[in-house]
């Protein structure tokens, strides 16, 4: 089913100012860290012969660990820039491939709602291309998704310590998250292989 974008109940406005008309396809996958996603992406790309990208950009990663120190107002701004740069990014290179994006606004709006950030944005003006797909990873077990963020080859961030310090924000977060109606996936007890298969699967149903 493809994503249909709407009137959010939590965010009072709708996302998204155009769709994609190109003959590609534009998926997004999103989540917390620890469910699969990154892998995924990049998985999937490569059985779709598509492109992988990741927001934010490449080109705003110097400064992010500065950021990711800074005010949560600035840090919601910095990823929202590189929502805007990603959208254009991905708005070009739909003209000669199809893209699967890992993260985009929703992350944005859903993580910086959770934690009740004020910052007023009128969406609508920012010309945010709409994904023909959203899927959303979860896990059920809270404790596998932190064991795999342990895991994981990375520094440890502050919103994967915030995660695990601050009461009810990966409810509140996911909440958000479920608000955009996007098709959830439980990656508990899944590979990536199979993860990668089962979105495929509702890709060409």
């Amino acid at each position: 089913m493809k994503y249909t974008d709407s009137t959010n109940l939590f965010l009072k406005q709708r996302l998204f100012s155009h769709k994609n008309t190109s003959s590609n396809v534009f998926i997004v996958i999103e989540g917390p860290s620890g469910t699969g996603k990154t892998t995924a992406t990049k998985l999937l790309a490569k059985r779709l012969r598509a492109i992988d990208l990741h927001s934010p950009p490449k080109e705003l990663l110097p400064i992010r660990q500065f950021i990711d120190n800074s005010d949560l107002e600035v840090q919601f701004l910095y990823y929202l820039t590189g929502n805007v740069i990603t959208s254009r990014q991905v708005t070009t290179q739909l003209e000669n491939t199809s893209i699967v994006l890992d993260r985009y606004v929703f992350t944005t709006a859903a993580w910086f709602s959770s934690l009740e950030v004020n910052v007023q944005v009128d969406f609508l003006s920012l010309n945010l291309l709409q994904p023909d797909f959203l899927f959303l990873l979860v896990t059920k077990d809270e404790k596998v998704r932190r064991d795999r963020v342990r895991a994981e080859d990375r520094s440890f961030t502050a919103s994967d310590s915030m995660l695990e310090t601050i009461p009810g924000i990966q409810q509140r977060c996911l909440s958000l998250f479920r608000s955009f109606h996007p098709i959830e996936i439980d990656t508990t007890d899944k590979t990536v292989e199979e993860i990668v298969t089962l979105i495929e699967t509702i890709l060409r149903e």
